[in-house]
């Protein structure tokens, strides 16, 4: 029984793509902080955000203290706006980058069209 359980804890780590991986593959959507809670004796801190992909909500916790710390106290990060990038074939691995908030991602995004655009230009000229 116990090698049946480690096997499958092993089989989900190594089918789950990691975050650069899915950063790289660009499919992403922009998720929404819904809470922030500690857990335990030791306040072990947890961002909770949802994302919609294809009209299915998605609900993940992030263990995390420094990225919004003092949200427990204010709860002014609910309600923020990040990029969360996911597996096409497996919605539920994803994460949110808190590097960038919505609006900076869009800003980002538009800047990087814009370069390849130039590039493109100079390739055909």
């Amino acid at each position: 029984m116990i090698i049946v359980i480690i096997f499958s804890v092993f089989k989900q780590i190594r089918s789950d793509k990691n975050e650069k991986q899915l950063k790289l593959e660009n499919n992403y959507v922009i998720g929404e902080i819904t809470d922030f809670y500690s857990l335990g004796l030791e306040a072990t801190y947890y961002i909770h955000f949802e994302y919609i992909i294809d009209g299915i909500k998605y609900e993940k916790s992030k263990n995390t203290y420094s990225i919004y710390p003092d949200c427990e106290k204010t709860k002014n990060c609910i309600g923020i706006k990040h990029p969360v990038y996911y597996d096409v074939k497996n919605p539920n691995n994803a994460f949110m980058d808190f590097n960038l908030t919505e609006s900076e991602f869009y800003k980002r995004t538009k800047e990087k069209k814009k370069i390849k655009e130039q590039i493109d230009q100079l390739k055909i000229e």
